[in-house]
């Protein structure tokens, strides 16, 4: 899970004072190029947070423990894209 730690890290570096980015699949890389391809389906990225998508309560709770917020495996649920927002979906 370390370098889930790592991700969050590189999204904040690259979102310095940017709020609105949305980002899912493969379009995550713009924002963590360094992302392995094995984890792009394990995450997305909504208002520049990176959200971990659990498939189960144990790793939902290491996630939360690294400060990687929680989400549903429908990513769509949260989107909540305002005018403005840069997507990548």
């Amino acid at each position: 899970m370390s370098r889930f730690a790592g991700y969050k890290e590189e999204l904040e570096m690259n979102t310095i004072d940017d709020d609105s980015v949305y980002a899912s699949g493969e379009k995550i890389l713009k924002v963590i190029p360094s992302m392995e391809e094995k984890d792009i389906d394990k995450f997305v990225v909504i208002k520049s947070k990176l959200l971990y998508i659990a498939s189960d309560e144990i790793e939902g709770n290491a996630a939360l423990s690294l400060g990687l917020g929680g989400g549903s495996s429908d990513a769509s649920d949260s989107r909540g894209c305002g005018e403005g927002d840069t997507e990548y979906y």
